[in-house]
């Protein structure tokens, strides 16, 4: 996502400026105390002692526990830490600021999501030196003039959650690896009597895969749909954004989606994946738990698997990975070791990333959750996003074309002169584009 400039960041507390003079308030009695634990020599033998107050975005992991075994575990580890506190706020993207900007932000935190990284120094302590590194998924997210000041709690695979007992009863022996196996696999699920697909086509956050982001995943080229600047004409159904949503347009017109593509299906698809009367999603590994909580339907893990979508054009499968919030640690902790420490052992030696669902953001590390491991045995590319420049942007906003709006892809899938549809866009895009970088180009 997009982030704002830190000064519009501050600016836009200054509302808050009654509550912010309540917060320079001097320390508690309780506050001044747990400070003197912290600084105090009690770990002298390993460096890594006191109490640390961990700041969390997940009020529901905080009342049912979730962090009290891990919270037991850094304690074994580390005898001299006395504890760890572990909190959270409900309004966590607001409070954090004011406690931020109020320097009553714990000692490790979750990074707030719209502060520019050119000001991550001036709030965060540098975690280069936990040894972990390369070995990062997104490491470079929160980093500036190569020092990293947050550590992804976890990834998230985009993919098709599928129904091995659906695709069974379908005759399909084996997963697809290509588009016309995978279109071969929706036209025998579709005669055996199954949804193929499950689009939850009203809902508009649901389609958001499937459209221009699926150019870099039949291509494997995160830049591809930079060409678009270059002409006037950029949508044909040979041009790579046509690719990209053919996907969608083949699944749509050939009826391998629902049969209500206008209802609000979402809540009861899930059962229908469990039973296997739907067989295919294309969402992120997050939806796996959603399925397998339909206990009702007699599903079981075993059911359900994770693979790549097979649209590829390059023989190996492609795949986005989303990085969940990020940890970091207060730049004026009294107990920084402690701190680091704590990130350092939720990321490289709890299970923290298995519980929640996603794949562990250390590379090194091996998922224990099954259909994790199967997306990853298949060895696809990861891809981190669609790369477009600036101008770009210009142009599509010039047009008010987004490439990956819900309207504009149901209109295309369900078009019946998808010809006369582009021909629109392509006037649209002329039009923005001569706009923005002259008649010449």
């Amino acid at each position: 996502m997009a982030r704002k400039p830190y000064s519009s960041w501050l600016a836009a507390i200054l509302a808050l400026s009654l509550i912010l003079a309540g917060c320079q308030r001097s320390e508690t009695g309780k506050e001044a105390a747990q400070r003197e634990k912290v600084a105090s020599p009690s770990a002298a033998s390993s460096g890594i002692g006191g109490e640390i107050t961990f700041i969390s975005n997940r009020p529901d992991l905080v009342e049912n526990g979730f962090y009290n075994r891990y919270v037991d575990q850094f304690k074994k580890k580390y005898p001299a830490v006395t504890d760890v506190h572990v909190t959270s706020l409900n309004d966590y993207a607001t409070d954090i600021r004011v406690k931020i900007l109020s320097n009553h932000y714990g000692d490790v935190l979750i990074l707030p999501l719209d502060m520019d990284k050119s000001n991550l120094g001036d709030y965060f302590e540098p975690l280069d030196d936990l040894g972990l590194g390369e070995n990062l998924y997104f490491n470079d997210n929160n980093a500036y003039e190569g020092k990293t000041y947050g550590i992804t709690i976890g990834v998230s695979a985009v993919g098709i959650i599928y129904n091995k007992k659906a695709f069974k009863t379908a005759g399909i022996t084996s997963v697809p690896t290509n588009r016309e196996q995978f279109y071969a696999a929706c036209e025998k699920l579709k005669q055996a009597g199954i949804t193929p697909v499950h689009l939850s086509f009203s809902s508009g956050w649901t389609l958001t895969n499937w459209g221009g982001s699926m150019s870099p995943i039949l291509t494997g080229d995160e830049s591809r749909l930079q060409y678009m600047t270059g002409t006037d004409r950029p949508f044909r159904e040979d041009a790579e954004i046509g690719k990209a949503y053919g996907v969608i347009r083949t699944i749509v017109q050939k009826g391998y989606a629902e049969s209500d593509l206008f209802g609000d299906t979402w809540e009861q698809s899930k059962s229908e994946i469990a039973k296997g009367n739907e067989a295919m999603y294309y969402l992120g590994n997050w939806a796996i738990a959603q399925v397998l909580e339909k206990t009702d339907t007699g599903v079981k893990s075993e059911d359900i698997g994770f693979m790549p979508l097979p649209v590829s054009e390059t023989g190996t499968p492609n795949a986005y990975l989303n990085p969940d919030y990020s940890l970091g640690v207060n730049k004026n902790s009294p107990n920084k070791a402690a701190a680091k420490a704590w990130i350092k052992f939720l990321i490289e030696e709890s299970d923290m990333a298995d519980q929640l669902g996603y794949i562990p953001t250390l590379k090194t590390r091996e998922s224990s959750i099954p259909q994790i491991k199967e997306f990853l045995s298949y060895h696809p590319k990861m891809l981190s996003a669609v790369k477009t420049d600036e101008l770009f942007s210009r142009i599509s906003s010039a047009a008010e074309i987004q490439l990956d709006d819900s309207s504009l892809i149901r209109e295309i899938a369900l078009s019946s002169d998808i010809e006369a549809e582009y021909a629109k866009l392509n006037d649209k895009w002329q039009k923005a584009r001569r706009e923005v970088i002259g008649k010449d180009r």
